[in-house]
C-alpha cells in the first residue's frame, strides 16, 4: 500500500461475556503501531452486541427481547488519561440505525501512547445467554507537523 496521509484506520475490539453481573468489566488494548512522527485521530465508535448462537455455529443481531443484556457502559482510553472524561452508554449506540456515534472533537492518540477500550456492566440483572460485544474505532493516521 502507498504511502497516504492522512491514513483511513479501522481498529476493532472483542469483548466476549459468558456471564456478567453489575460492574463487570472487560478492557482491551488496542497496538495502533504508528511512528514517532504520526498520531492517530479517532472519529467515532460503533457498538455490535452479537449473541452467541451455540448449536446453530453461527452468530446473530442481539434481538429485542433482550434489552437488558445490553447494558454495557464503553469507555476509551488514550495513554492515561479517559478521552473524553464520561462513558458512553453501549446499548444506545447499538440500538442506532448505523450502530455509530461520532464524536465533536477528535480523540488524539500519539506514539506511544496506549489506546484501550473498556467495556463495563451498568444493568443489575444477569446476562440471560453469553454475548459478544465488537466495538469498532474509525480514525486516521496523520503526520505530525515539524
Amino acid at each position: 500500500m502507498a504511502n497516504q496521509y492522512p491514513q483511513p484506520e479501522v481498529y476493532t475490539t472483542r469483548h466476549n461475556f459468558a456471564t456478567a453481573s453489575f460492574g463487570t468489566s472487560d478492557t482491551q488494548t488496542i497496538y495502533t503501531n504508528i511512528a514517532h512522527n504520526e498520531q492517530v485521530l479517532v472519529y467515532g465508535v460503533m457498538v455490535n452486541f452479537i449473541e452467541n448462537a451455540g448449536d446453530i455455529g453461527g452468530v446473530i443481531v442481539l434481538s429485542g427481547d433482550t434489552k437488558e443484556d445490553a447494558r454495557f457502559s464503553v469507555t476509551i482510553n488514550s495513554g492515561a488519561n479517559t478521552v473524553p472524561t464520561n462513558s458512553f452508554d453501549a446499548q444506545f449506540i447499538h440500538r442506532k440505525t448505523d450502530k455509530m456515534m461520532t464524536f465533536p472533537c477528535p480523540i488524539l492518540v500519539s506514539h506511544r501512547d496506549v489506546l484501550q477500550v473498556t467495556l463495563e456492566r451498568t444493568a443489575t440483572t444477569a446476562l440471560s445467554k453469553a454475548i459478544i460485544c465488537k466495538v469498532t474505532l474509525i480514525g486516521e493516521i496523520i503526520k505530525k507537523e515539524a
